[in-house]
């Protein structure tokens, strides 16, 4: 029998609150020399895991790298394979530059994935961020019946911003609902199922948001303020998703909800620059910081970036599975 390949593998937290806080954030496993590797095998590898995402980065072909591409990398879930995600792209491109892959000199980056290719700004060797042009965005969404209290154990007369939501992406698509009370979105208590449910429902209703973006991913539930003397924003949010009760950190959402926001009017119509801070996470004892931030010109959002810290905390290999 053939022996099995070892693959270095980083535990990589994303989105950490602080450098003395290396154990917030949301955990990320990237694998390195993945070259080669079926799809089946790296998806046996996620599932091994069984975090939120598993990461695959390999060296450019020389194509790749004549179009400026650093790496590229295919992102996994315990269940299946997605064309991008946030958390998984800094905490990669973090990885990468730890082991000196990318100069930790660089000051830019470029990921190449299913989605396409995504540009990635390194401020230090450990905050790191992407940005993301504006996919999508609904008309408002009347809220699926069995939301608030199937779904999110909450009341029928929890105050909703609009009485609706919106289906919105940078990157990926998600159902955004704004909460009158922040104290609302601390005590929502998601039922899995019923989100599933609810999800599978917005997909059918609005063809044209999976169309021209995938299948709803996820709820995110949030409280929005303006900060005193500022436009800038305090966002307080929670993601609950098909393939984890409750994320907590999420990058793609972080970009996503920049359309949302201006579909609430939160963003200046005039050209500007607004950021937004959001913690996610806390709820379940994974407390996390975004940093968000929307570029509007002449009233036009064009462009939305997240940005965030990550902390390396185990390092290590693993056997690549034998092909079936």
């Amino acid at each position: 029998m053939t022996a099995q390949k070892k693959l270095p593998f980083d535990i990589i937290n994303v989105f950490t609150t602080s450098e003395d806080e290396p154990y917030s954030g949301n955990p990320l496993a990237v694998i390195h020399e993945s070259h080669g590797l079926t799809t089946a095998q790296l998806q046996t590898i996620a599932t091994q895991f069984n975090l939120s995402e598993t990461s695959f980065p390999v060296i450019p072909s020389e194509e790749d790298a004549a179009k400026g591409v650093s790496y590229n990398t295919r992102i996994f879930t315990p269940g299946e394979e997605l064309p991008f995600a946030g958390h998984p792209t800094l905490g990669t491109c973090f990885s990468l530059v730890q082991r000196s892959i990318i100069s930790s000199d660089a000051q830019k980056a470029v990921q190449s994935c299913p989605k396409g290719l995504v540009p990635l700004q390194i401020h230090s060797p450990t905050q790191i961020s992407l940005s993301s042009a504006p996919m999508y965005i609904s008309s408002p969404v009347e809220l699926p019946e069995n939301l608030l209290v199937e779904g999110l154990g909450l009341s029928t007369d929890t105050a909703v911003v609009g009485k609706a939501g919106y289906l919105s992406s940078a990157g990926l698509l998600f159902y955004y609902v704004c909460l009158e009370n922040e104290s609302d979105v601390e005590r929502a208590v998601p039922s899995t199922s019923v989100i599933i449910q609810i999800l599978s429902q917005l997909g059918e209703e609005n063809k044209e948001a999976v169309e021209k973006a995938n299948q709803p991913l996820g709820v995110y539930l949030f409280y929005v303020e303006k900060l005193q003397g500022s436009q800038d924003l305090r966002v307080h949010a929670r993601m609950f998703s098909t393939d984890t009760a409750e994320d907590p950190a999420t990058g793609s959402a972080c970009v996503g909800l920049a359309p949302a926001l201006q579909a609430h009017g939160l963003l200046p119509s005039t050209t500007s620059s607004t950021t937004y801070n959001v913690s996610q996470g806390v709820e379940m004892g994974r407390p996390s910081k975004l940093t968000g931030r929307a570029i509007v010109k002449d009233g036009e959002l064009v462009n939305c970036e997240v940005m965030g810290s990550s902390a390396k905390v185990a390092e290590g290999w693993i056997l690549a599975p034998f092909k079936k």
